[in-house]
């Protein structure tokens, strides 16, 4: 029997199937904020001015961009997630967790004299009343330059979101560069009159 001969571009290598199979999932780009989220549940009504004890305290990923990052990869889509960490434990845990989702983190910067977002949240068990506070960190050092470095990931995007845990001058510019490309922008809505300015079809206005 004849020996079959293939051509050098009918071999494909492991990574190049990987690359193809990326490009067939919906690009989604996320610019947004991580936070890690430190919870603890009380069982005894929150008063002012009084300590209580709670339970153990547990420790989850959140935030509101790595959230939809999350939750689009896990939807099978291809991920790429732009934002701000710390130089910390809890940057490290951003990484380690956003990494072990396949999102792409070429565009999240480490700011080493900030702290990782985090937040400080109280649940009373009884009532399911929930108190959040969300400390100064690297989230509020995400910056329009940093969207202006990922412009041609943003450009490859079928879908950018973003949202309000970052500053809203950074949103608008992820929001002024979709609409100059004609690219489909998920945010939440908040109210700034200029977002009059972007194409209402290429605008989702959503809560996230």
């Amino acid at each position: 029997m004849p020996a079959i001969a293939f051509h050098r571009s009918e071999i494909m290598s492991p990574r190049d199937k990987l690359k193809t199979n990326e490009r067939s999932k919906p690009r989604v780009v996320v610019v947004g904020g991580y936070n890690a989220d430190l919870l603890i549940r009380c069982e005894t009504p929150v008063l002012a001015g009084k300590s209580v004890v709670g339970g153990p305290m547990q420790i989850f990923g959140g935030g509101r961009g790595a959230n939809c990052a999350v939750a689009a990869a896990r939807a099978g889509c291809a991920v790429a997630f732009v934002g701000a960490y710390g130089r910390d434990g809890f940057g490290g845990m951003a990484l380690s967790q956003l990494a072990g989702e396949s999102i792409n983190l070429d565009y999240f910067f480490e700011l080493p004299h900030v702290k990782t977002g985090t937040s400080l949240s109280l649940i009373e068990a009884s009532t399911g009343r929930h108190f959040l506070v969300c400390a100064e960190s690297a989230n509020d050092r995400v910056a329009p330059k940093m969207v202006h470095s990922a412009r041609g990931l943003v450009l490859s995007a079928d879908l950018v979101i973003s949202e309000l845990e970052i500053p809203s001058r950074t949103v608008w510019a992820v929001m002024k560069l979709c609409e100059q490309h004609s690219i489909p922008l998920c945010s939440r809505y908040f109210a700034v009159e200029s977002h009059q300015l972007l194409a209402r079809q290429q605008y989702i206005a959503r809560r996230i």
